[in-house]
């Protein structure tokens, strides 16, 4: 009877390997349907930006993401939940391009406010989707869908107001209501990005926004 007791322990003690291994199994599956969901994004934004959001049919995402039907409605349940996520796909981007801000020095404080904007104008030029799939969806899609889009340019506003509100502990932006000139600031970066296509640079681009911003049109005279 007593050999049978060590028998049963490494049974007992085999477990946890199997445990992890089931673990191990399902991290993997996990990541690979991140990494299939992402691939399938990359895959239809392109065919959003260029047809719009009423006239991309379902067999265009799905030829373009080459994905079975039931395969796009496992990460997707419908082609207005993945114009959605399409968006807060780009808001993420663009939000990674977005560095902290140096507050103790104005000239640093400047550089990376400029270095902030050229990384976002940069992001743009390199993928001439987006300008199209973010600036001129207006009027294209449902009131939902309208109203996500202005959830979207309302958490990039927030990130200029952020900014100027540094700009406003260094000096270097006037006192005033912040979230209506993040507003302003967020029209001025929409128009000089579709001026992108005329063959500004991003650091061109980032200049003439920040000293707009800063310093307005007028120019200074001495009374």
């Amino acid at each position: 009877m007593r050999s049978s007791i060590p028998d049963s322990e490494p049974a007992h003690e085999s477990l946890p390997a199997a445990e992890t291994s089931e673990d191990g199994r399902i991290r993997r599956g996990r990541e690979l349907k991140v990494a299939r969901r992402a691939q399938i994004l990359a895959a239809i934004r392109g065919v959003f930006a260029e047809r719009g959001y009423h006239l991309a049919s379902m067999a265009e995402l799905l030829a373009a993401a080459d994905v079975a039907r039931g395969t796009f409605y496992l990460h997707f349940d419908s082609k207005e939940a993945a114009f959605k996520a399409v968006l807060d796909d780009l808001l993420d981007r663009i939000t990674d391009t977005i560095r902290p801000v140096d507050t103790t020095s104005v000239a640093k404080a400047k550089r990376q406010l400029l270095d902030n904007l050229e990384r976002a104008f940069a992001l743009i030029a390199d993928d001439p989707a987006l300008s199209r799939l973010l600036f001129r969806q207006a009027g294209s899609v449902s009131d939902e869908l309208s109203r996500h889009l202005d959830t979207f340019f309302s958490a990039i506003a927030a990130l200029a107001e952020r900014s100027l509100r540094v700009g406003q502990q260094l000096g270097l932006v006037k006192r005033g209501d912040v979230h209506f000139m993040a507003r302003l600031a967020l029209g001025l970066f929409k128009e000089a990005a579709l001026s992108l296509d005329e063959g500004h640079s991003p650091r061109e681009l980032a200049t003439e926004v920040l000293d707009m911003v800063l310093s307005g049109v007028l120019v200074a005279k001495k009374t």
